[in-house]
């Protein structure tokens, strides 16, 4: 093969034979970030439609389904019945099961109790054709849970490696807390309290502290589900997620507040030393408002523990990451039990014991519902997901998922007027359909560019190492550039054959889109596009079949990063290819230059 010849505008092409005239663009440095606004012209959406016992309704035609966008009629162009496929030996597939196992807020015993019936769902009962993948979230990052490649056994065996805490940090300074509560009261109901003794304020600002700890990492959490959604968005096909974890705690420095207030506050039952010689004189009850004073000293009502966790500014931007990536969220909450009486319950469902007191999960009952799970549920609500809960069952909700992800319609409707970024409500409806008919879809969408779409399928691509190449892509990388400003040397080969052409009067025409980024798991470079316009003579057609396009451009090596990941789009087919390769490494960058 001929060395790669210089192109205009910073890239470079190869042509095998003297038939295929690539356009270039005008002259620039590099590619440049992805910008453009491209209309989108379709939209796809899932769409389940049940009877009164939950079945799923089978047959319907797109003419039998009636659409709004903002209120007004858009037209549905295909309603298709999700296919079930059979398995590809190469791994592809049409459709990617996520799981998302996050354990911030679940303890090994809930853990041990969800593999049974997890481990059961994702080997025998998901849809054998869906190609899974799996991410363990906790405080501080998430990671994969197993290779990209990983057959469905393996994902499964790596999920029982997974090693929860004994009790999450926040859970066990909250139940810490409690029982310091029992203490102080000496089990007795009531506060038997000494001129000075700062008990009471200490353990307030205790769980003033924590309340902020909590709100914090709920809001950590959903930063780092918003980043998981994105990091699958790009998968090619329709991608659902299912989050398992133990309910936010949302409400429990509330929670906490209230049993401060009830055996140590200003409206508590106390008994109160009133000599600093501790010698028991004037010893006597009192109950106040604003406070009480037992002689020297004086104790008052602190405000409420820390600031509120505003749980619709955590939900909003999920749903709407969500929505953006066309994701569709499920949602498995498991609630805390505790094992003996006289526990602290939160509204949330999770229970704080006193001293001698243990907690395990509760996976076929619990009382659960609280914000946390409520706002878990919203989200899935908002995508058209499952919203399952541990006192409903485990084993039964993940068959009843099963079923779903096994049936249900693609509804693709036009929406040639949507501008890129912007947020649209949805409404289907099957009129003369009785009370008993039930449809689920998304609450909206938000439109995407044709360049965001592929873009997005190279930042898929780049942070999960997955690959999809039905153009047939191959990618080479070699870095050129002076040793302390090293370039990356991409070439990039497509076969001809392999692209849409369209037929004009003295030639045929395409193009393809090319998008690059390079980066790893944690981080990734902006990604750049170039176009390559294709144009071959009538007479030139056969034999350009059998040969391949190169193009090729140059990227800033980065610092970091270990991977280079390339999406092609043939813009006519509008099919496109994601490589991955590994970047070379930078010591092969030539020494001095200009």
């Amino acid at each position: 093969m001929r060395p790669p010849t210089p192109f205009p505008g910073g890239g470079f092409v190869v042509l095998s034979l003297l038939l295929i005239c690539l356009v270039p663009r005008p002259a620039a440095a590099q590619p440049p970030a992805v910008s453009e606004h491209v209309e989108v012209r379709a939209v796809t959406i899932p769409l389940t439609v049940t009877d009164a016992e939950g079945r799923p309704i089978a047959g319907l035609e797109r003419d039998q389904i009636e659409l709004l966008r903002d209120g007004e009629p858009v037209e549905v162009v295909a309603l298709s019945p999700v296919a079930q496929p059979a398995p590809d030996p190469a791994g592809t597939s049409s459709r990617v099961f996520v799981l998302y196992l996050d354990t911030a807020f679940l303890d090994a015993a809930e853990a041990t109790a969800l593999l049974p019936p997890l481990s059961r769902f994702l080997e025998e009962e998901l849809p054998p054709a869906t190609r899974l993948y799996g991410l363990v979230a906790d405080r501080a990052s998430v990671r994969p849970l197993h290779p990209p490649t990983a057959a469905r056994a393996e994902a499964v065996a790596a999920l029982a490696e997974v090693t929860a805490t004994p009790v999450p940090a926040l859970l066990a300074e909250a139940r810490e807390i409690e029982r310091d509560i029992e203490r102080a009261l000496g089990g007795r109901g009531r506060r038997v309290m000494t001129v000075r003794d700062a008990i009471p304020d200490q353990l307030l600002e205790r769980i003033s502290a924590l309340a902020q700890e909590v709100a914090a990492e709920v809001e950590a959490g959903g930063r780092r589900l918003q980043w998981a959604l994105q990091t699958v968005a790009g998968l090619p096909g329709s991608v659902d997620l299912l989050y398992v974890g133990g309910e936010p705690p949302v409400d429990l420095g509330a929670t906490l507040h209230r049993r401060w207030l009830v055996a140590l506050g200003p409206d508590s039952y106390y008994v109160a030393a009133g000599s600093a010689d501790g010698d028991g004189a004037g010893l006597g009850t009192g109950r106040g408002e604003e406070g009480f004073s037992t002689g020297a000293t004086s104790f008052s009502a602190l405000a409420a523990p820390g600031r509120a966790l505003d749980t619709a500014a955590v939900l909003e931007p999920l749903v709407t990451r969500a929505l953006l990536d066309g994701v569709r969220v499920h949602t498995l909450t498991v609630a805390s039990a505790g094992a003996g009486g006289g526990g602290v319950r939160s509204a949330s469902g999770g229970a704080v014991g006193p001293a001698g007191t243990a907690t395990g999960p509760a996976l076929t009952a619990g009382s659960g519902g609280g914000a946390g799970a409520e706002l878990l549920r919203s989200l899935a609500r908002s995508t058209s997901g499952a919203a399952l809960h541990s006192r409903g069952g485990v084993a039964e909700g993940l068959t009843s998922l099963a079923t779903r992800l096994s049936g249900g319609y693609r509804l693709t409707f036009l929406d040639a007027s949507a501008e890129p970024g912007t947020r649209h409500r949805l409404q289907a409806r099957l009129p003369g359909a009785g009370s008993h008919v039930r449809l689920e879809h998304p609450e909206g969408y938000v439109a995407l560019s044709l360049d965001q779409i592929a873009a997005r399928a190279a930042l898929s691509a780049l942070r999960l190492g997955l690959e999809d190449n039905p153009l047939e892509v191959e990618v080479r990388a070699a870095v050129g550039g002076a040793a302390d400003q090293p370039v990356l040397e991409l070439a990039i080969e497509v076969p001809l054959a392999r692209l849409a052409l369209a037929t004009e009067r003295r030639a045929h025409t395409g193009s393809i889109s090319v998008f690059a980024a390079t980066g790893g798991w944690e981080s990734s470079s902006e990604v750049r596009k170039a176009v390559v316009p294709l144009r071959i003579a009538h007479q030139d057609l056969l034999i350009a079949l059998g040969r391949r396009v190169e193009y090729g451009f140059p990227l800033p090596r980065p610092a970091g990063g270990d991977r280079l990941a390339v999406a092609v789009r043939d813009d006519l087919a509008l099919v496109t290819s994601t490589v991955v390769v590994p970047l070379p490494p930078a010591a092969n960058a030539r020494s001095g230059g200009p």
